[in-house]
């Protein structure tokens, strides 16, 4: 992260050398990092799925079998865009930054929100893999912690 910060400074020292203003500043960096979030998202969500999925598969245990149907890693690829956010509005010094963080935050929320479903539906499936899962049943329980979580956040 320092060196993508040190790469922002580098881009504000030449906009102030090309006599650029702030603001055109500012948008060229949101711009910069705004594309290369979109390309490790691309990159995570494609090619590292495809790796993920070559590795699960040779692998004995099933509960990375399960983590992976239920798109645990592919929703872990959805917090790149959120936290490349944090570091665009680092440099953004716009009166109104604030509103564009809580915005983000929220953001951010949502989608831990839909790792921990993801990653709840899995523990559901890996238990109801095991024979103790007949006579007790946890579903109740998965559907509670969610109603819970929906609720709150």
């Amino acid at each position: 992260m320092r060196d993508s910060v040190s790469f922002l400074h580098r881009v504000s020292a030449w906009t102030e050398k090309a006599g650029m203003t702030d603001d055109e500043s500012t948008l060229i960096k949101m711009a910069i990092t705004i594309t290369v979030a979109i390309l490790i998202y691309i990159i995570s969500r494609k090619w590292l799925s495809k790796l993920l999925k070559k590795v699960v598969g040779k692998t004995k245990s099933t509960w990375d079998d399960i983590l992976y149907d239920q798109g645990f890693f592919r929703k872990l690829a959805s917090l790149i865009p959120p936290f490349t956010a944090y570091i665009v509005l680092t440099f953004i010094t716009w009166e109104y930054k604030y509103v564009l963080r809580r915005l983000v935050d929220i953001w951010l929320i949502i989608v831990t929100l839909f790792i921990i479903t993801s990653l709840l539906n899995a523990i559901n499936k890996i238990y109801e893999s095991y024979p103790v899962s007949k006579n007790r049943p946890i579903t109740f329980f998965i559907q509670l912690i969610k109603v819970f979580l929906y609720t709150v956040v």
